[in-house]
């Protein structure tokens, strides 16, 4: 049997719907178990780009009151959220183009204005920023004048205490990313702004030997204006790249992550979406894009992403792409335990998106919990 809800929500979660799928929506949205479709919805991360596609093709009427009213209170929040993170994100760039430091903006702070013209409607949990190792001092002290500092926030008392130099040492050698900069919002609703910090792409686990040289990565950058303040990213090719590298790692690397137990969001739409977003948006050169993952040997990462993408939104990646690498499309069900042993789902990957208390029970039936990011 066809499930209603997550068929609307894929259609829903696009910036732009077909004709045919606005027809499709418009039949179909009476069925809605609106209970359901809002835990899709929250799950996925995609509440304020759905509310707003069924605000355009005129259906919010159609929609439970207490969902609407929940979407519409969830949609205002993340507005908010993002206002005050792009004013603080254009602080730094301004601060970074005046020192003559360049920094690329990467993830949810860049895909929200460059892929979906509208700085409400893609959620952010932070700002990511990708560096190079030898900027880690003068990025560090930019963001500590502008009130970030690397530390753990206290909900109770309302403020951030430092992590020690202990910590921040081990940190550096072990990730491919510095411990997290957060800075008080003075917003009670919104009360820090988190920023991350990039070295790599590519995360450390299991040492597997995925990664691309940075110094490459900035080689390979485009110019793009936010809030009239330029800000350098990834071109198209390595954009992909980046994107199905963050992907894979938070997808087959999540029993590394004690935060899943809570959140069960190893592959989320949002993250899919993204993906889809840019590939529409821009010209991509398939054959250009098969060289460099061959020449960096990192096949797998964007093979396993880009066949996901295909699953999801059909026919977004083209077969001959695929045909070309040679990597069965079994891969999508991978992962990686703690050990470093892979392991397969016995869930279909529709079945991982959409039904979320299967995918906890299988793991939890397989693994202690209590190990999780440990």
């Amino acid at each position: 049997m066809k499930n209603i809800e997550s068929e609307i929500l894929i259609m829903c979660s696009k910036s732009h719907l077909s004709e045919d799928e606005k027809k499709y929506v418009q039949n179909n949205i009476r069925y809605i178990k609106w209970n359901k479709f809002l835990y899709y919805c929250v799950h996925h991360r995609v509440v304020s780009i759905v509310y707003r596609n069924l605000e355009k093709i005129d259906l919010l009427d159609l929609i439970n009151k207490r969902i609407r009213e929940t979407m519409h209170k969830i949609f205002n929040q993340n507005a908010e959220r993002n206002r005050i993170f792009y004013k603080e994100l254009q602080n730094l760039n301004d601060e970074f183009a005046k020192i003559g430091i360049k920094v690329l903006l990467i993830k949810g702070g860049l895909l929200g204005p460059l892929l979906y013209n509208d700085y409400s409607l893609r959620e952010l949990g932070d700002i990511d920023l990708l560096i190079k190792v030898e900027d880690i001092p003068i990025v560090t002290k930019i963001l500590n004048n502008y009130g970030f500092i690397q530390g753990d926030y206290d909900e109770i008392n309302q403020k951030i205490t430092p992590v020690s130099r202990r910590k921040l040492l081990t940190q550096r050698m072990y990730s491919h990313e510095l411990i997290e900069f957060k800075k008080i919002s003075g917003n009670s609703k919104i009360p820090i702004i988190p920023v991350d910090v990039n070295l790599d792409v590519f995360w450390n686990t299991l040492k597997k030997g995925y990664s691309i040289n940075t110094r490459i990565l900035f080689e390979n950058t485009q110019q793009f204006q936010i809030n009239n303040t330029p800000c350098h990213h990834l071109e198209p090719h390595y954009h992909i790249i980046q994107l199905c590298a963050h992907f894979y790692n938070e997808a087959v690397f999540f029993p590394f992550k004690n935060s899943w137990v809570k959140t069960k969001q190893e592959v989320i739409l949002m993250r899919i979406c993204d993906i889809y977003e840019l590939i529409k948006s821009v010209d991509i050169n398939w054959n250009k894009l098969e060289k460099l993952i061959t020449k960096y040997k990192i096949e797998e990462p964007v093979v396993y992403t880009l066949y996901i993408v295909n699953q999801v939104y059909n026919n977004t990646v083209p077969e001959d792409f695929f045909y070309k690498i040679n990597i069965s499309k079994s891969i999508i069900d991978i992962y990686y335990d703690k050990q470093g042993v892979q392991q397969n789902w016995d869930l279909s990957l529709r079945e991982r998106l959409f039904s979320i208390d299967a995918k906890y029970k299988e793991i939890e039936l397989k693994f202690d919990l209590a190990g999780f990011g440990h």
